[in-house]
């Protein structure tokens, strides 16, 4: 196995995402697969053996998320199957996770069954202009239908574009609610740069999503980093890191590389888990000793994330 390849570490990796393909159809243009570049040659083989390396040095339970790209689009489907049907079988592996944008009940029946998870991405927006995959009403409660037959749990996730009203992100909240989604996942547009007015924008937008997720608890849960760690910093608590990068997570390329997350970016040198962990201890000691550390943020924050910092 080459020195691109994963090393013996002691991290103590609980989740890993598998990317069978970067390619996806649809071209959002907030994708993070376009904003970062990303690229690299499928190789079935190489994800399979990377795999089974990261299983057999996991020393506790193991999640297995397979992402993209879109996993579920030709000729990714194929891969994302075989993927799915050998971790079902594992015992390492004691939970199943797809991510997709997919909203065929066709489709999505060919690997549900071997799923414990299944995050839909959609779009919140229904008027956006730059909106390709919303979801309406009926399709949202064929897919909970699909969901339920099987077993698997079921979590919309929505990216914001930036455009998005507050009353039109609450109707698609009550949109996702009716159709018996008791899970939502909320994440913004990444890797690009953001003005100060756009920077306020979103501010603003959070701060009301953080009201609207208190107000709505029990009923359904919006999950995102963000109102998690001010919802932990006005609790009193800390985080144990920026992110779970190269600490508890790595992710696998589809040419069989090992990475610390989906959110490095390809325009810059490759970085090994084990290098990423190691920079990352650096730059926390660093920023600590500098302003940053004396945010009353920093033990939720520390400094947010490397790999854009890098940019």
């Amino acid at each position: 196995m080459s020195d691109t390849k994963l090393t013996r570490s002691p991290h103590l990796y609980s989740y890993v995402k598998v990317i069978p393909s970067y390619e996806c159809a649809r071209g959002c243009d907030y994708c993070y697969n376009r904003l970062l570049a990303q690229r690299s040659s499928p190789d079935s083989d190489a994800v399979l053996a990377t795999l089974d390396q990261v299983l057999g040095d996991a020393q506790g339970p193991m999640s297995v998320e397979v992402i993209g790209g879109e996993p579920l689009q030709r000729p990714a489907l194929d891969d994302t199957q075989r993927v799915l049907s050998i971790c079902r079988a594992d015992p390492r592996v004691t939970r199943t996770i797809l991510s997709t944008a997919i909203a065929s009940v066709d489709v999505l029946r060919t690997v549900t069954p071997w799923l414990d998870l299944l995050y839909l991405s959609v779009d919140a927006g229904a008027h956006s202009a730059t909106n390709k995959k919303f979801v309406g009403a009926r399709k949202l409660q064929e897919i909970v239908a699909l969901a339920s037959e099987t077993g698997c749990q079921l979590s919309v996730s929505a990216v914001l574009s930036g455009q998005e009203q507050m009353a039109e992100i609450r109707d698609f909240i009550d949109l996702v609610m009716s159709a018996g989604i008791d899970s939502i996942g909320i994440v913004h547009t990444t890797g690009v740069y953001l003005s100060d007015k756009q920077i306020d924008s979103i501010c603003a937008t959070y701060h009301q999503l953080f009201r609207l997720s208190l107000f709505l608890r029990p009923k359904v849960r919006i999950v995102n980093s963000f109102l998690e760690s001010i919802e932990v910093s006005l609790m009193g608590g800390r985080r144990a890191a920026a992110c779970e990068c190269a600490r508890n997570s790595v992710a696998i390329e589809p040419d069989g590389r090992i990475i610390p997350g989906l959110c490095i970016d390809h325009e810059l040198p490759f970085i090994s888990p084990d290098r990423f962990a190691e920079s990352q201890a650096v730059r926390r000691q660093f920023l600590q000793s500098v302003d940053c550390g004396q945010c009353p943020l920093w033990s939720v924050c520390y400094g947010g994330c490397a790999t854009e910092a890098r940019r």
